[in-house]
């Protein structure tokens, strides 16, 4: 991790080290893919984002393997913390605060894993790409890590795709033509349609 940082530092801003590329790849952003998991998840984000000020719509962000992360796989000099940790304090107001309209639905439990865990978490866990959002894709340096993924059998069913999926996101991002999304879209859909809705998708173990 230490040589990447260093062999790449000029100029960067940001480093990613995040699983799941499949779910990265395939999503249209991270809220997208925690929404399968954790039904209402895109909706309680919107509304923290706008009542926090940040001009970002979880149900229309595009986000790919090279400006997103789960987990805090994220590395960041102190002018990205200094923004993650401001957005970071707003929800802990909010969840902390029992008369705040959002308390309850921040501290609800859903199912996570083998256990249970709170929507707040699940939220926490997206604000350094809800950062990222405001960065040039240039400041932004992601380690190669297409061999982490959240489901083994849709990764071996879908490699080329997914790969494919991910740099047409990556392209629209940089040059802002819908081409390039159209054709990530249409991939989507194929890829829903012949896994019956996209269950195996959903089957993926992420975040």
């Amino acid at each position: 991790m230490l040589k990447f940082i260093r062999d790449n530092e000029s100029g960067r801003e940001v480093f990613l080290f995040s699983p799941f590329f499949d779910l990265l790849a395939f999503y249209q952003n991270v809220f997208d893919q925690g929404e399968t998991h954790h039904p209402g998840l895109v909706r309680l984000s919107a509304e923290f984002l706008k009542r926090s000020g940040l001009d970002i719509d979880p149900t229309s962000m595009i986000s790919c393997s090279r400006n997103s992360a789960f987990s805090n796989f994220v590395v960041g000099r102190p002018s990205f913390w200094r923004a993650w940790f401001e957005i970071a304090e707003k929800l802990f107001r909010m969840a902390e605060d029992p008369s705040d309209p959002h308390h309850s639905r921040l501290n609800a439990v859903a199912n996570y894993h083998e256990g249970d865990a709170q929507y707040k978490l699940f939220i926490l866990e997206r604000i350094a790409t809800c950062v990222m959002q405001h960065y040039d894709l240039g400041k932004i340096k992601a380690y190669p890590l297409q061999t982490s993924f959240g489901d083994a059998k849709f990764w071996n069913q879908f490699f080329p795709e997914l790969m494919i999926m991910d740099s047409m996101k990556f392209c629209y991002l940089e040059c802002g033509n819908k081409l390039y999304l159209e054709i990530y879209q249409a991939m989507r859909q194929r890829i829903e349609s012949l896994e019956t809705g996209g269950s195996s998708a959903r089957r993926g173990g992420g975040p």
